[in-house]
């Protein structure tokens, strides 16, 4: 199965936490973004806490993926057979996640990743249900 996120995004608080590493101990600029720091004429220290920030985003968008990719594919395996999900993906401008199955059904569908959210972070039973209703829907009725 292929996970990734297409595109990233970062807040305020990622931000603060990062701004509160002090400088001695955020990671060496390589030469190329030494350069393209001379080229800006920006702050060597902004620079590298903008990596750092990036690179902490991407980490816990992937993790989300890869946590909720884990959980499609236990839903799908107690629920429905012959089939397999290729890829999902986050699509973080759009603010869902792509999941693409094959098997019984070969098809591409979305969810909402505020519904993701408000079953990992909430517990929530109706997002569980939508989601789960999502599945029922491509799968039975290849509705996307």
């Amino acid at each position: 199965m292929q996970i990734s996120v297409e595109g990233r995004r970062s807040s305020v608080g990622d931000w603060q936490a990062v701004s509160e590493i002090p400088a001695d101990q955020l990671k060496p600029l390589t030469p190329e973004q030494a350069a393209v720091v001379a080229e800006l004429k920006i702050s060597a220290e902004d620079y590298a806490r903008s990596i750092l920030e990036g690179e902490r985003a991407s980490e816990a968008l992937l993790e989300k993926t890869q946590r909720f990719a884990r959980f499609l594919n236990q839903r799908f395996a107690s629920r429905v057979g012959g089939v397999q999900i290729d890829s999902v993906a986050l699509e973080t401008w759009a603010g869902k996640f792509r999941v693409a199955i094959r098997g019984k059904v070969n098809t591409v569908f979305r969810i909402n990743e505020d519904l993701v959210d408000d079953l990992f972070e909430g517990g929530s039973k109706e997002a569980d249900e939508r989601i789960s209703r999502v599945i029922d829907l491509v799968v039975g009725e290849r509705v996307v």
